[in-house]
Order: C-alpha cells, then sequence, then structure tokens
C-alpha cells in the first residue's frame, strides 16, 4: 500500500514514470467542449450516415437519405462506448467516442475500425439530423464610383452598367458621397 501511495505522491509530484504521468492525466474528453459520453449518446454521425437510438432502445444504421439501412440491439454501454448487434447477420458494432471511431465485427471476433465518427449528440431521434454547415462567407463587395445617383430608380439604370463595367453585380445598395456630383454602388464579386 506505500508502495502505491509513493508512485503516485511521485507522480502528482511529476517525477513518476510516463506510465504514472499517463495514468495521473486520464482520458481526453470524447467531445471537447461537451457532455456527450458512452452513458448518454443517442446519435453518432458519420459520412454515410448516422447510428441512432430508437424508442424502444434499439438502434437504428441510417444511410444519407435518412432510410434504415440496418436495426441493431444495445448490448452495453460504458463511459466512452456504445456496443450493438445485429443478430440477423451476426454483426457487432462499437460506437467510440473516445477514439471517435465506428469499429464493425463478426461473429463475436475482434472488431476492426470502419468509420470515423463525425459528431455525436445527446439527443436526437429518427427525425434527428447532423448541425447544419455554417452557411457560406458573405459576397466580398466593393463600392464603385457611379457619377451623381439622384433617385432609387437613377441608381437601377446606372448600378447595373457600373457591375457590369468591373465585372461584377449590384447588390441593389448605393449611397452618395459627394452631393451632386458623386454616387457609389455596391457592387458584388
Amino acid at each position: 500500500m506505500k508502495a502505491i501511495h509513493g508512485a503516485l505522491a511521485l507522480a502528482l509530484a511529476g517525477l513518476g514514470s510516463a506510465g504514472l504521468m499517463l495514468a495521473a492525466a486520464g482520458p481526453v474528453a470524447a467531445q471537447p467542449g461537451t457532455d456527450v459520453n458512452g452513458w448518454n449518446v443517442r446519435t453518432v454521425w458519420f459520412a454515410g450516415g448516422q447510428y441512432v437510438r430508437q424508442a424502444d432502445g434499439s438502434w437504428a444504421e441510417l444511410n444519407r437519405s435518412g432510410q434504415v439501412a440496418f436495426r441493431f440491439a444495445e448490448m452495453q454501454r460504458d463511459e466512452w462506448s456504445v456496443y450493438l448487434n445485429d443478430p440477423s447477420r451476426n454483426v457487432q458494432i462499437q460506437l467510440d467516442l473516445f477514439r471517435r471511431k465506428i469499429s464493425y465485427g463478426t461473429g463475436g471476433g475482434p472488431r476492426s475500425d470502419l468509420y470515423d465518427i463525425t459528431g455525436a449528440s445527446r439527443g436526437g431521434g429518427m427525425a434527428s439530423a447532423p448541425p447544419p454547415p455554417p452557411p457560406p462567407p458573405p459576397p466580398r463587395v466593393r463600392l464603385v464610383n457611379a457619377g451623381p445617383i439622384w433617385n432609387q430608380a437613377d441608381a437601377q439604370n446606372k448600378c447595373p452598367v457600373a457591375a457590369y463595367a468591373v465585372g461584377g453585380r449590384w447588390t441593389g445598395q448605393w449611397r452618395t458621397t459627394q452631393e451632386g456630383r458623386m454616387s457609389v454602388c455596391e457592387i458584388a464579386d
């Protein structure tokens, strides 16, 4: 017992072996910044679809179109993984949130990595979808001199011409920069 306390004291002081330091550091979070883990995960996404926990406790593998490709019984969970089984095909799946991998095995034998996990959620169900992609960046705009513009009707005549001259598209916006002398049109590339 003294040896264990001594090793722990050395590890905490930074004097232990590399193995002791690794053990003291602990595992990294499966989903940094979230509280998704093996105990509470309900939806796991991969490039070709998702695994979704059903209301009855079973799991469904959905393809990209949201169609059920396969059904699984949940066999067990631990801190980082959910273990699934398809008895009709004798296929076992591990949803490993720690390594962010989905592993596949048959006949109770060893599993090999099949997919990378691209996301995971505590919520979800058949209707869940991965988070939407970020919006595209706004178009780059620039202001182009167009001579004096007197009103919106005048802008609708002059700004498309100014946009065409610089190879852009008028956004519908304009403003006067020098009263009676110069206005600018907002042009998107």
